[in-house]
């Protein structure tokens, strides 16, 4: 899959376009929130995160085992394979979470400096409302409204070309 494969959806009305890229901009809001927590919870130390992954390793073993042994049709199953089958499906995932939010956050670092604060505001940084409206200069809900509906096609129109780029 190429880079900006998933965020090609063939719109035809802009509603349906801002829809959409809303819809992967909150994607991208709940991703940088989990690393939020994630670096506040282990203070980003490589060990703790080290000792993590090699904890669920082993539970995710012995939970296989345990499941083995209770179920008399799963005895044809390795468990050790099923595990390390269910930890490569996981790896990939999380690849393919940070490869989207990396290509969201790529776009939105391309945009015009107004909208990119915007999107970053909302999006990334996680501000409340009345401090983007405040970041914004002081202006009115409708009107913060407004620019993230540009801000939101703008963004559509670049990963667009990115994704007419890669095709070509």
């Amino acid at each position: 899959m190429k880079e900006t494969e998933f965020f090609y959806e063939p719109c035809v009305d802009e509603a349906q376009t801002i829809r959409n890229m809303k819809r992967q901009l909150l994607f991208l809001k709940q991703y940088t929130a989990s690393l939020r927590l994630h670096s506040v919870l282990y203070g980003e130390d490589c060990v703790q995160l080290q000792v993590e992954d090699e904890l669920s390793d082993y539970l995710n073993y012995t939970r296989s085992i345990v499941q083995t042994s209770r179920n008399s049709g799963y005895v044809h199953r390795d468990p050790v394979l099923d595990a390390m089958e269910r930890q490569r499906r996981a790896r990939e995932k999380v690849m393919e979470q940070d490869q989207r939010a990396y290509v969201l956050l790529q776009g939105i670092l391309q945009l015009e400096e107004q909208e990119k604060e915007l999107l970053l505001d909302v999006y990334v940084r996680g501000l409340k409302r009345e401090l983007v409206l405040r970041h914004q200069g002081d202006i009115v809900e409708s009107t913060l409204n407004r620019r993230l509906r540009r801000a939101c096609l703008h963004l559509a129109a670049l990963l667009h070309l990115q994704v007419l780029k890669e095709c070509s």
